[in-house]
């Protein structure tokens, strides 16, 4: 992978952004989630995708709760679609023994597949509002972000 993107820049940082913190990134536009899309849309940020958590992005946009027509669904997926790095499947996650294997098979699927997209594709961070389970950790070099890390002034934008 080169160290510079043609324009000069520092390479796009490889993200997962958990389906919440994608959600809020493209329904809002305000704040933290404004700040991601055009962190994306700029090429600072380079948001990962699998079959699973497209699936479940799908799923979420269809909430009768968000209110959104069909057409609505495909203009937010139009937002990002285009900037995300599609890893192929289907994704294994890391063994896991003792104690990490009870945490992991606690877990939601769509928090698992978010997880295993992260670990398998060596993604730099798994960004999340919510915290890892205490004890569990991230392997393939993955680390667990807040959102306001990530924007924080040195980070990647």
């Amino acid at each position: 992978m080169s160290r510079v993107r043609p324009n000069g820049a520092p390479p796009a940082w490889r993200v997962v952004l958990d389906t919440p913190v994608l959600l809020q990134a493209l329904i809002s536009g305000v704040g933290a989630g404004q700040s991601l899309r055009r962190a994306w849309q700029a090429g600072q940020l380079k948001p990962l995708m699998s079959t699973d958590t497209a699936e479940e992005l799908l799923k979420v946009l269809s909430w009768p709760r968000l209110k959104l027509t069909p057409a609505a669904q495909q203009e937010l997926l139009a937002d990002v679609l285009p900037y995300v790095e599609v890893v192929p499947g289907p994704l294994r996650p890391a063994l896991r023994r003792g104690a990490q294997a009870q945490l992991w098979s606690g877990l939601d699927k769509a928090l698992q597949a978010s997880l295993t997209l992260a670990e398998v594709a060596g993604a730099r961070a798994w960004v999340s509002s919510r915290s890892l389970p205490a004890g569990l950790s991230l392997r393939g070099g993955c680390r667990w972000m807040a959102v306001s890390d990530l924007l924080a002034p040195g980070s990647v934008t």
